[in-house]
């Protein structure tokens, strides 16, 4: 599933949907001739707790959402739609949750998300996201994306990082910082680096994994992305 994580995370929070939670989770019925499966149902993205499915349809775009649109039209909260770069979403509020649709075209029909989201301080506009990590980055790098997510007893966090240095700081940085945190480099690939085609590193310590994997950004910064995998304890 980790080719999905970038899709969504990449959206603006407000596209992933924000709202309070009272009671149970409510679910989101799959589009027609579509196959659904989980991306994360203990999830925790930006400080909001959520629960994302995959799905590919048959469907169009257009038909996707005029399958929620119909869905939705009774109830008291009318769907709020937006665009934003190649995907097309649908959301409303159900009582203290809100519902997201994602899509775009894949192939011959679509592909995208169903999420739920939940946050109580959105209720009373108190919600301020956040993103705030322990994990070290290099002075200047902003916190793009926090998510924590837990399956079959293990922990996932995915960060994403952005600053103006280069890659080749960046790399540095993490070599020569993650093992003082007790962190064993595994592997690296110094040719990577060299190209300018991306760079990774993987470093394991007792009970935990990470990958870091360093590429160009925007505006000529430089992205990174922190993979950590808690294992549970025996």
């Amino acid at each position: 599933m980790r080719r999905w994580m970038g899709n969504i995370l990449t959206l603006p929070l407000g596209c992933i949907s924000i709202t309070g939670i009272a009671g149970q989770w409510p679910t989101i019925e799959p589009p027609p001739r579509s196959h659904v499966a989980w991306v994360g149902d203990d999830m925790v993205h930006n400080g909001v707790p959520l629960k994302v499915k995959v799905f590919n349809s048959e469907n169009s775009v257009n038909g996707v959402l005029d399958f929620y649109r119909g869905q939705w039209r009774d109830h008291d909260k009318t769907p709020v739609e937006n665009t934003v770069g190649e995907w097309r979403i649908i959301g409303r509020q159900l009582g203290d949750h809100y519902l997201t649709v994602q899509a775009r075209r894949h192939d011959n029909g679509s592909e995208g998300f169903l999420a739920v989201s939940t946050l109580p301080a959105a209720l009373d506009g108190e919600f301020l996201p956040n993103t705030d990590t322990p994990f070290p980055r290099l002075p200047g790098s902003d916190v793009l994306t926090n998510t924590v997510s837990y399956d079959l007893g293990k922990r996932s966090t995915t960060l994403v990082f952005e600053n103006q240095a280069s890659s080749f700081a960046n790399a540095s940085y993490y070599r020569s910082n993650l093992p003082v945190d007790g962190w064993l480099l595994r592997q690296n690939d110094d040719a990577q680096l060299v190209s300018n085609k991306g760079y990774t590193m993987y470093f394991e310590k007792q009970g935990q994994a990470c990958h870091v994997v360093i590429t160009n950004g925007t505006n000529g910064g430089t992205l990174v992305t922190v993979n950590l995998v808690t294992k549970p304890s025996l």
